[in-house]
């Protein structure tokens, strides 16, 4: 049994953490799961979980569902899509789970598991149990933990998740994406579904020999490292606007910082959409925020803690849908240098650009800024793709288009970062 590295504290180091550090600390000891995952905890339709190589997912997964097991009675079936023997299932990592947290009441059978309490686990092939037409037999399991999901077919997942019907069952996925394209992907957009991307940044055990490996692995082939370590589609389409390997220099890059302080604000405008605020300083990206669920006058209350209280800081905001409140809430609190800009206007040179939101992605100073690491923020950026219009123009795919392939998620981080970045406040600044 592999033990997990969780990082070592002295006594000391250990009395000066607060109090809620320490109980975060121990938990991580007693529970083995990143805190990422704890919504996990919560009840949901569809739990899903993916990224990138050492991001401790199936292991969080496999800790979280045996605690499940080992509280009350569940019966849960552990499915790949080809499982030709036990050892290619996650039998391994459940045993191990067991033993090393010390889980009561489990008897360990070759190929299945079963608690005291009632609890049973089982492990299949779906290909097999389509080819045998016994899927049915699966109708009495309340859990489902499917393992490798990229590679699971669309017609077992038509079989399945009509099988997987009892009151409060709750399907379970794990995997390294490989295209947007792979069924799986579309549980993401379910009703009451909770998705959690996780890489190796997420990981509390994350050791240095995993970091040494990866470190040579993006030496080596950068791109398909952003695939294998940063979770990302195995290769990028060649309509996408911005390069991985591109966004990658720049997270890594110190970029100059001279200058005024920029900031951009992208608007929450309904359902699951954020609120995003970005800082800059030259080129240098500093700091970002995340807001959800807020009224414009906190918006704006937010807004001021984070530039500082500085009425003259240069800021583009979205005034789209509901961003032109905040707007004129910051204007009548004496905000002067702050320039509306709506993704659909005109861009400021019509000559190259349909509208500003495409002057936006194609003008933004990709190999000269410096960016912070923030795997969402890779995933918007090397996603979003264009088309040419009739003018020979590059035309940016639209929001609505980005949303629908995937599972309903805005590109808020992408759009607040390169409100931070248009120049358009230096050009057409409104110092009213």
């Amino acid at each position: 049994m592999i033990e997990p590295v969780i990082p070592k504290i002295t006594a000391e180091q250990f009395k000066k953490l607060s109090p809620k550090k320490q109980i975060l600390y121990l938990k991580l000891y007693r529970e083995q799961v990143a805190p990422k995952l704890e919504v996990f905890r919560n009840p949901a339709p569809y739990k899903l979980t993916y990224g990138g190589r050492g991001s401790s997912k199936s292991w969080g997964v496999a800790s979280l569902l045996m605690q499940k097991l080992t509280e009350s009675e569940n019966r849960l079936v552990c499915c790949r899509e080809i499982q030709k023997s036990i050892d290619e299932s996650s039998y391994r990592l459940l045993v191990d789970t067991v033993q090393r947290l010390d889980l009561p009441g489990w008897d360990i059978k070759k190929e299945s598991l079963d608690n005291i309490n009632g609890s049973h686990i089982i492990f299949r092939g779906l290909r097999d149990l389509r080819a045998a037409r016994s899927i049915k037999s699966l109708e009495g399991y309340n859990l489902c933990w499917l393992e490798e999901a990229q590679s699971i077919s669309k017609e077992s997942l038509e079989l399945l998740l009509p099988t997987i019907r009892a009151n409060n069952a709750e399907i379970w996925a794990c995997w390294n994406p490989d295209s947007p394209d792979d069924p799986i992907e579309k549980l993401k957009g379910r009703k009451g579904a909770i998705c959690v991307e996780m890489n190796w940044q997420d990981n509390p055990w994350f050791t240095e020999r995993s970091r040494a490996e990866m470190e040579a692995d993006y030496a080596e082939d950068a791109d398909n490292a952003e695939h294998v370590w940063g979770g990302k589609f195995r290769k990028q389409g060649d309509n996408c606007i911005m390069n991985r390997v591109s966004i990658r220099e720049a997270m890594n890059r110190k970029a100059d910082s001279e200058g005024a302080i920029s900031i951009g604000v992208d608007c929450a405008r309904y359902g699951n959409d954020r609120t995003t605020m970005f800082k800059r300083k030259g080129l240098q990206l500093l700091e970002y925020k995340v807001y959800k669920k807020t009224s414009m006058t906190e918006e704006a209350d937010y807004f001021e803690i984070f530039c500082g209280r500085d009425k003259n800081v240069h800021a583009c905001i979205d005034g789209g849908g509901v961003g032109g409140g905040l707007i004129d809430i910051l204007r009548e609190r004496g905000y002067r240098n702050i320039t509306e800009v709506n993704f659909g206007e005109k861009a400021v040179d019509t000559d190259k650009y349909d509208s500003a939101a495409s002057e936006m992605w194609f003008t933004f100073p990709l190999s000269d800024c410096g960016l912070m690491d923030i795997p969402d923020l890779m995933t918007e950026l090397s996603d979003r793709r264009y088309k040419f219009n009739n003018k020979g123009q590059k035309v940016v795919e639209s929001k609505d288009d980005y949303k629908k392939r995937h599972g309903g998620k805005s590109p808020d981080l992408a759009d607040g970062l390169l409100l931070c970045y248009y120049e358009r406040h230096d050009v057409m600044p409104m110092l009213y």
